[in-house]
C-alpha cells in the first residue's frame, strides 16, 4: 500500500516540477488521455479525465430526459425501456455527430 501511495505522490510531484505543454489546438481530454497511454502520468491522468468529464450543467441531462418523455407518448406506448434507451442514445450521437464506439 505504501508503494502505491508513494508512486502517486512522486507522480504529482513530478508533474508540478516540470512543464507539460499542450500542442496548439489540442483538446484537454486528449492531452490527459495521452498522458495515461504514454505512462507519463497514468494516475493523475485518470483523475483529470474523471474531473474534466463532469458536465458544467445539467442541461444536457434534462434534454435527454425530455426527449425520452417525448418518445414514450401514446402512439409509442408499446416501446420497451431498452428500445427507448437505444433511440435516445442514437439521437444523442446524431446531435453530437459522434460515431458509435
Amino acid at each position: 500500500m505504501y508503494d502505491v501511495l508513494h508512486s502517486q505522490d512522486d507522480e504529482v510531484t513530478s508533474y508540478l516540477q516540470n512543464t507539460h505543454p499542450m500542442t496548439k489546438g489540442e483538446h484537454i481530454l486528449d492531452y490527459w488521455n495521452h498522458q495515461i497511454i504514454s505512462g507519463n502520468f497514468p494516475n493523475l491522468g485518470k483523475v483529470a479525465l474523471r474531473y474534466l468529464s463532469i458536465p458544467a450543467s445539467s442541461a444536457s441531462v434534462e434534454r435527454v430526459f425530455s426527449h425520452s418523455g417525448r418518445l414514450k407518448c401514446l402512439t409509442r406506448a408499446s416501446l420497451g425501456s431498452r428500445t427507448i434507451a437505444h433511440l435516445t442514445c442514437l439521437k444523442e450521437w446524431l446531435n453530437n455527430e459522434c460515431p458509435p464506439v
